[in-house]
């Protein structure tokens, strides 16, 4: 699997082994964007309400199927049978998989904020495991 970037800051947008995902619906966008800001598994029951509160229970979770359909070959996950998938997808829940190497532009400001804020805390000398956090920030911004 390739890396899956999420870029929030701006207008959205999504980057799978350095390609762009161009969405056919809004609600496809939506949800994965929703899955990586929440990060924590959640129940199809709860999302089809959140996504699809306009139809009653059988259609709304025909329609996040069918949205996950999309967003697994998307993903490269319909086919690839190597790598680790990014969605994490069980019979009664949904869930995006951090560890399947997603990173997220908010997940790189935090990291920042944390620093900058520490080192305004604190007047020690910088342990290496800052100053490799701060080289990886680097990286990522360049």
């Amino acid at each position: 699997m390739g890396t899956l970037r999420l870029t929030f800051l701006g207008p959205p947008e999504v980057r799978h082994a350095d390609q762009v995902l161009l969405f056919s619906t809004r609600k496809e966008l939506a949800l994965l964007l929703y899955l990586a800001m929440e990060g924590h598994l959640h129940l199809r029951k709860n999302l089809s309400e959140l996504f699809w509160p306009e139809g009653d229970a059988i259609h709304g979770r025909a329609a996040l199927r069918i949205t996950l359909l999309h967003l697994r070959h998307l993903l490269g996950e319909d086919a690839a049978v190597d790598g680790v998938p990014h969605l994490f997808i069980t019979r009664d829940t949904l869930g995006l998989d951090f560890a399947s190497n997603v990173e997220l532009d908010l997940h790189t400001l935090h990291e920042a904020w944390t620093l900058a804020r520490a080192s305004t805390r604190s007047t020690c000398c910088i342990t290496s495991r800052d100053a490799s956090r701060r080289a990886r920030l680097r990286r990522s911004c360049s």
